[in-house]
């Protein structure tokens, strides 16, 4: 079993809880547009059109890698016994020291379109492509062949490929969606490093793709790993943190280490990079995959505005910032204690809400014609209201200075939905409830 890059589970779990969140919000964003009636189509319409775009991203996808296996079953070459047998031994070396079980099917193509090797997954069945070019530059040194196999081994034998899906939410987001790409791909080299019995046939691997398929015998590998010395400039680290795949100099330092059984020495990355790359989505450079991570970061734009909103209704309904205050303010005489002040009350009854707010304003209203009788006028406020406990805050209620009454205004939809605002008054003179005008 090998062992993954060290920051790779710590961002899968990131990514994970990240990815998880969207999920979640975007559920509730949905909840949210039915309940408003946004969904001006319908929720079956809408539920309808939601599984026929899945249905098709899935087959798109499932398309594309139909199409690659037909293309190697086609056109490539398949790598066995009694064809290319030396890399069908080499294949099986591999996966033995990878302690791989199922070997997958191997081919050997040429294509100028296409200049790397790939491996997929296809209806159960494992697939690996070999790249004629690469293979025919290392000719001279067969050894390294073993790091290009045990790359995209590495990438069949993920753990986490299952989850891609899952994760394409997080795999947009700036720094973590590119630093978890980075992440995999350390980990697919020291798959490769692992398949080699020779660790330096790793870096000779690499400085194919380095030098070329010619002057790579003339790398200087431990020259070119000193490379990375000069990365943690401004423009290397932002270029860096954006993209999806790490300098070449540095991959080359990680495998030197892990030949070595040294620490590699990764410098630090420019600071003022941080805060530009945070601004820079991890889009891609695919077409029909950019296009879909760009429907992803609008998704995300919409799941955070959703929950800003909620939670700015869930502090504005439950006066969470008068509550904070009340702890630190103080009057003559008394100091205010969390006690004093009632919580709003938990119902969403119409009928008890209104009796709890009645109770409030006869209340109010008592202890206004109390200070009358004292002081003979009509009185515009009862002293300090936040020693009085209230069923709900009194920052919601008023007195007239020209009428015996106090009143309340009751938000559009608060109490019974649907209902318009409307002023909720007690005459504490008369000592009745009187019914205020609806406002639209």
């Amino acid at each position: 079993m090998v062992g993954s890059y060290p920051h790779q589970r710590s961002l899968f779990a990131i990514s994970m809880v990240l990815s998880a969140l969207f999920w979640i919000g975007l559920a509730f964003l949905f909840k949210m547009a039915v309940e408003n009636g946004l969904l001006v189509i319908g929720v079956d319409r809408f539920a309808i059109g939601a599984a026929v775009l899945i249905i098709l991203a899935y087959l798109v996808a499932h398309l594309r890698k139909a199409r690659q296996v037909a293309y190697l079953r086609g056109e490539a070459v398949e790598i066995g016994a009694k064809q290319h047998p030396d890399l069908f031994s080499r294949l099986k070396s591999t996966c033995r020291r990878l302690g791989i079980q199922d070997r997958p099917a191997a081919y050997l193509f040429q294509n100028p379109e296409i200049t790397d090797c790939f491996s997929l997954r296809f209806q159960g069945a494992s697939f690996l492509a070999l790249n004629g070019e690469v293979i025919g530059a290392l000719t001279d040194r067969q050894g390294a062949i073993d790091f290009v196999m045990g790359q995209e081994l590495g990438l069949i034998d993920d753990r986490q490929a299952p989850w891609i899906t899952f994760l394409l939410p997080a795999s947009v987001l700036p720094l973590i969606g590119a630093a978890y790409a980075r992440a995999k791909i350390y980990s697919y080299d020291r798959y490769g490093i692992a398949a080699c019995k020779t660790k330096v046939d790793a870096a000779f691997a690499l400085a194919v793709g380095a030098s070329g398929s010619r002057r790579w015998k003339s790398f200087n590998i431990p020259q070119f790993a000193s490379q990375s010395n000069d990365s943690s400039g401004f423009w290397m680290s932002l270029d860096e943190l954006i993209s999806p795949t790490p300098w070449l100099s540095k991959r080359m330092a990680h495998l030197r280490a892990i030949a070595t059984g040294s620490e590699s020495f990764v410098p630090r990355r420019h600071p003022l990079a941080y805060p530009i790359a945070s601004l820079v989505p991890n889009i891609g450079t695919r077409a029909w995959l950019g296009a879909l991570r760009v429907l992803v970061l609008a998704l995300w734009v919409a799941v955070i505005m959703h929950i800003g909103i909620a939670a700015r209704d869930w502090v504005v309904r439950y006066e969470i910032i008068d509550r904070v205050a009340a702890r630190f303010q103080s009057t003559p005489g008394a100091m205010i204690t969390p006690s004093a002040v009632s919580p709003t009350p938990k119902t969403e009854k119409p009928g008890d809400a209104y009796a709890s707010v009645d109770a409030d304003l006869k209340q109010l209203g008592g202890l206004a014609l109390a200070r009358q009788g004292a002081r003979g006028d009509i009185p515009c406020e009862i002293g300090n209201p936040e020693a009085i406990k209230l069923r709900y805050r009194w920052t919601r209620y008023a007195f007239s200075c020209d009428e015996p009454i106090v009143y309340t205004m009751i938000e559009h939809g608060e109490f019974e939905p649907g209902r318009l605002s409307h002023i909720r008054k007690y005459d504490w003179k008369k000592k009745r409830i009187l019914a205020g005008q609806s406002e639209p």
